[in-house]
């Protein structure tokens, strides 16, 4: 079973806790693949699942998300065309799976009626994704090599301190301020030269603050607000306060590491499994080119 494949389960849970209603055809039409139709609904849908892992404005996400719709319409069409099946005993395998891995989130059945699904077209939807994994098992991972010596791009890394507060979903407004209060006294010591370690151990509530916030060396995610607002630092240089959903964060970017060639071998296991799924999604990402231009695509206007 391949890395994708064993990852399939994984998949479809946080598919099934953030939206599994999808393919519903409600709203307006945004892109048609085929016969078949993109509503405005499917990607709203699909969009809830995808604020958990990707931190975008509300008009990229739609973007992303469309895009992801698209693409695995086009990977199952051709999954379709090669003939790939799966069996029922697989299906059956994976369901009972996703139930012992929902163990610990109440009951399997409760939740499939939360998300407007039931044993038949939660298999429906487990056939689809499996035939997807197959497909790129074939056309992605098994294409997608690196020799021990060949000279790869490795990434830059920024030697990341942070401060954390807490802010609670719905809290009230004088914890907000609380909150809010508290960074701004940790970023004035900041400017007035005080140590970040120091600074923060008195301030965050992080469970690195121990540590002085360090979390070590970090590669850019250019879907998360934090991450790129990290790598536009300078060398010892502190951020503002930032506001997420989870709460506000002051970083510090104490050492950067310029991205540079390298050969694959020489790299730290962390950076081997980055440069490994750069490859593998760069490799994803012209398999899904490809079947666009065979494909009857269209965006609404």
């Amino acid at each position: 079973m391949s890395q994708i494949r064993m990852a399939i389960s994984l998949v479809l849970l946080i598919l099934l806790t953030s939206s599994c209603a999808l393919w519903q055809g409600s709203g307006k039409v945004v892109a048609t693949v085929g016969e078949k139709q993109i509503t405005r609904g499917d990607v709203l849908s699909m969009m809830e699942g995808m604020k958990r892992r990707l931190d975008l404005e509300s008009s990229k996400l739609f973007q992303e998300a469309l895009k992801q719709l698209i693409a695995q319409e086009l990977l199952y069409r051709e999954a379709v065309k090669r003939g790939i099946e799966i069996s029922d005993e697989e299906i059956s395998g994976q369901l009972d799976l996703l139930r012992r891995e929902f163990l610990s989130w109440g009951s399997f059945a409760d939740l499939l009626k939360k998300n407007d699904m039931d044993n038949q077209s939660m298999s429906d939807h487990m056939r689809r994704e499996l035939m997807i994994a197959r497909l790129l098992d074939e056309e992605v991972v098994a294409k997608t090599a690196i020799g021990e010596t060949e000279l790869v791009k490795r990434p830059q890394e920024v030697h990341q301190r942070y401060i954390f507060r807490r802010i609670f979903p719905g809290a009230p407004k004088t914890r907000r301020q609380e909150a809010w209060d508290k960074m701004k006294d940790a970023l004035k010591k900041l400017k007035a030269g005080e140590d970040f370690s120091q600074v923060a151990q008195e301030y965050s509530q992080s469970g690195l603050a121990k540590f002085g916030g360090d979390a070590g060396f970090v590669t850019l995610n250019p879907y998360s607000k934090t991450s790129r607002a990290l790598f536009e630092l300078k060398e010892g240089h502190v951020s503002e306060i930032i506001e997420t959903r989870w709460g506000l964060y002051i970083f510090q970017a104490q050492e950067i590491r310029p991205e540079m060639m390298q050969a694959y071998a020489e790299l730290s296991p962390k950076l081997q499994r980055i440069v490994l799924q750069q490859r593998i999604q760069e490799r994803l990402d012209e398999f899904v080119e490809e079947l666009r231009h065979q494909a009857d695509v269209e965006m609404a206007s």
